[in-house]
């Protein structure tokens, strides 16, 4: 009896651990946290690449340029591009789930020199996009913070180059 006790303590204390080490391995959290809108077609926890056009499409509008905010939030410069049903599901993705401060890209990097393994489709995308945010911050910023920012660039950088070496 002790001993089938010993391995139900054994095993579930395996499954908690299993359990929270895997929830604490999700590199966007906010991304997690998203509401649906009750107006909204774009999904809880948007995905932007789908497909060869979409790639081309997010080419499209990394390339028509963005408008950064004072408050450091991001919209496409081409209105028609906004307009889109993929405009604004890049609208979510840039604004909501990618960070913009610098502790939590510095979080972000230290999660993924952790990272074993290719990077999902969606973590790569989301990775690539803070990889443009930071290459912003780190042209608008001065001394020790574009230090700063140019590290985590250079982080994220070396993160994506390791991902596509895999």
């Amino acid at each position: 009896m002790q001993g089938r006790t010993l391995i139900l303590v054994i095993f579930s204390t395996h499954v908690c651990c299993t359990v929270l080490s895997k929830r604490n391995k999700v590199l966007f959290p906010s991304a997690q946290r998203l509401k649906r809108d009750l107006d909204s077609d774009i999904p809880v926890n948007p995905v932007f690449q789908r497909s060869t056009k979409d790639v081309e499409l997010l080419y499209e509008f990394l390339w028509d340029g963005l408008n950064f905010e004072d408050n450091f939030k991001c919209s496409l410069k081409d209105k028609e591009l906004m307009s889109l049903r993929a405009g604004k599901k890049f609208n979510i993705l840039v604004n909501t789930i990618i960070p913009k401060n610098i502790s939590d890209i510095r979080r972000l990097t230290h999660k993924l020199s952790q990272h074993q393994g290719q990077l999902k489709p969606a973590d790569f995308e989301r990775i690539l996009l803070t990889l443009v945010f930071t290459a912003y911050r780190t042209s608008k910023s001065q001394g020790h913070q574009q230090d700063t920012w140019a590290e985590s660039l250079v982080n994220i950088f070396k993160a994506l180059r390791h991902d596509l070496m895999l």
